[in-house]
């Protein structure tokens, strides 16, 4: 697959598991992406060449390769499951490979302009949602990606991403798909200023029981044009262990040497021979 340029989104993730979005910047496949060497332990991977076929990301996520397809948009595809509110869907080919191309309409009365790219999918036990989205109208769009998941008591729960693309650019949307925490799992979690795999207590969805996936453009201004490439899923999710009442299992979550005990790094102490051995290691000659 010929890359034009890497869009990549600098996506962190931290030593709890949680996602934290960097820099966003395109740059040409041969050149290197850039602060990429302010990182202790950097991953830069260009999904284009992946059998997804994003094109245009990079994130520091080491599950990216795991990348699989959800919706594709060959011939295949029915565009009447899309649902579409102010928005005319086609199937077309650009490069080579099957899109989507939506004509969004002007706002009427200020709503945004929709189509559901995937309805009542089930379980996504993954860690983000990749979309690869193209302006190719003669105006900037914001467009935004949204999940919902139904919740305790009936209320809907949802997770959203939403950026400009300017005339001519190709962007990929990455959509965390933040967890909501147990409630029990909330009495014992407290106080912190960031909370373990991807979890949240006021807010995030259920991915295990995905109702829709949501592309939309929140109260256009005028018509837009964009195509959409497949609808992808990536990250294999490890943070199952904190869906459980057993919280013997999960407490305490410091170590003796005040790390996180659920994770693995490169350089985490497990031994006061480690810290031995790091103070020889810093004493001046």
């Amino acid at each position: 697959m010929k890359i034009a340029y890497v869009w990549y989104t600098d996506w962190r993730e931290d030593t709890r598991g949680g996602l934290t979005e960097g820099r966003s910047a395109a740059v040409p496949p041969d050149e290197p992406v850039p602060g990429a060497q302010e990182h202790e332990n950097p991953i830069a991977k260009v999904v284009g060449r992946s059998g997804c076929g994003v094109l245009g990301l990079c994130v520091s996520l080491p599950a990216l390769s795991a990348d699989r397809a959800l919706v594709s948009f060959d011939s295949r595809f029915d565009v009447g499951r899309l649902e579409p509110r102010d928005a005319k869907p086609t199937l077309a080919q650009r490069d080579g490979r099957a899109v989507l191309r939506l004509k969004q309409a002007t706002a009427r009365n200020g709503r945004e302009s929709r189509s559901n790219l995937l309805k009542d999918r089930g379980p996504i036990q993954r860690r983000y949602l990749v979309v690869d989205v193209r302006n190719v109208g003669d105006g900037a769009v914001r467009v935004g990606l949204r999940a919902d998941s139904p919740g305790d008591g009936g209320q809907s729960l949802s997770v959203q991403q939403i950026s400009d693309v300017n005339p001519g650019e190709r962007r990929a949307l990455l959509l965390a798909l933040d967890r909501k925490m147990p409630a029990k799992l909330a009495e014992k979690l407290f106080g912190m200023r960031g909370y373990p795999a991807q979890l949240h207590p006021d807010k995030g969805i259920n991915p295990a029981r995905i109702e829709q996936v949501r592309l939309f453009v929140s109260q256009p201004n005028r018509d837009h044009v964009i195509e959409v490439g497949e609808v992808c899923a990536g990250g294999q999710y490890e943070g199952k262990r904190w869906f459980t009442d057993d919280f013997d299992k999960l407490f305490p979550i410091i170590d003796r040497f005040g790390q996180y005990v659920h994770k693995d790094w490169p350089g985490k102490t497990k031994s006061e021979a480690d810290l031995e051995r790091r103070r020889n290691e810093r004493r001046p000659i």
